[in-house]
């Protein structure tokens, strides 16, 4: 099983939407298994936007997982 994670510490939440696009874009062309995306606690900022990022193109997505640490 192929997986990658992608640690979006840090992150404005502008730059973070863009990463994670740019990590499902590669996601869906290389046939990856999972995508994790580390959001962190901080204000929840980045988890929603995120979140919204993958409702949005959930239909070509098999698997995501979005931990929070």
């Amino acid at each position: 099983m192929r997986s990658k994670q992608v640690d979006l510490h840090g992150l404005e939440t502008d730059e973070a939407v863009i990463i994670a696009y740019q990590h499902l874009l590669e996601f869906q062309k290389n046939q990856i298994d999972s995508l994790v995306f580390i959001t962190g606690k901080g204000t929840g900022a980045l988890k929603t936007v995120i979140a919204n990022l993958l409702d949005k193109e959930k239909s070509n997505i098999h698997e995501l997982i979005m931990v929070v640490q």
